[in-house]
């Protein structure tokens, strides 16, 4: 039996389900957005893609706000102020176009909640060069509902009211290009597809400088004062691929517990 000063003291890390299964499909690069201080939105994928918060903290967001992420301990709050810049600056990202050659597919995926106070909204939750998702209506009227984009093709809504709950809610975009050079775009709501658009145009778009057009918490082309988003995000994971429906379907169940049944009564 070995002495007692041989024994060794091991340290299991839980992750949370959400974080095991983003893992898994080894990410381009993760932002839980559960930072407590600082101004560095850390890439927990390893890949180094680290982001940063803009703005004034209590203004333009919160750090270590109550989790929109199942089993996450905090998550950020992002608040749509003039400017509608993202509040997390995202590092350059060689996903979809570049302005001037596709450089590869993508997908995203986060978790959302709107401000009680703003359950209606017009703003995206995060945009990848020119590529964006969030809550809005058509031609960018407010809506409950989950919406995706491309500048400057078209946006287009889903038909779920999605947020008119309050409650938070997964939801992730892939974008894939086509050999004939169209694309296609489909978005997710609580792990099942809502709106999906195929042979769509790609976006070449003019606002895309060099693969940097990327942020969390608003629109890159819009930092004049309008698309950002009011309410809490967490959980941005980002993969350069588009991912198929049943992994889509795995990031959100793996995050959702399976109902304890109910118990049978005894006769």
């Amino acid at each position: 039996m070995p002495a007692a000063h041989d024994r060794q003291v091991r340290t299991v890390f839980i992750h949370p389900p959400y974080d095991t299964a983003v893992l898994a499909l080894s990410p381009y690069a993760y932002y839980r957005l559960d930072e407590t201080s600082g101004t560095i939105a850390h890439d927990a994928s390893g890949n180094g893609r680290d982001g940063t918060y803009k703005g004034t903290s209590g203004t333009d967001y919160l750090l270590g706000q109550t989790a929109v992420v199942p089993d996450f301990t905090y998550s950020a709050d992002v608040f749509a102020t003039n400017p509608g810049a993202p509040k997390v600056a995202l590092p350059s990202m060689s996903l979809g176009s570049n302005g001037y050659t596709w450089q590869s597919d993508f997908s995203v995926a986060l978790w959302a909640q709107p401000d009680s106070s703003q359950l209606s909204q017009a703003a995206a939750a995060v945009e990848i060069n020119d590529y964006y998702f969030g809550q809005g209506g058509a031609n960018g009227t407010t809506s409950t509902t989950p919406y995706m984009g491309v500048y400057p093709v078209a946006n287009w809504p889903a038909t779920p009211t999605t947020f008119a709950d309050g409650k938070a809610h997964f939801l992730a975009e892939t974008v894939h290009r086509n050999t004939s050079g169209t694309c296609d775009l489909t978005l997710y709501a609580d792990g099942s597809a809502v709106e999906s658009v195929t042979g769509t145009e790609c976006s070449g778009g003019s606002h895309i400088v060099y693969s940097t057009n990327s942020g969390i918490g608003g629109r890159v082309s819009y930092d004049a004062g309008a698309g950002g988003y009011f309410g809490g995000i967490g959980g941005v994971a980002i993969f350069a691929s588009a991912l198929t429906a049943a992994q889509i379907s795995d990031l959100y169940t793996g995050a959702t517990p399976t109902p304890t049944p109910t118990p049978t009564p005894t006769p």
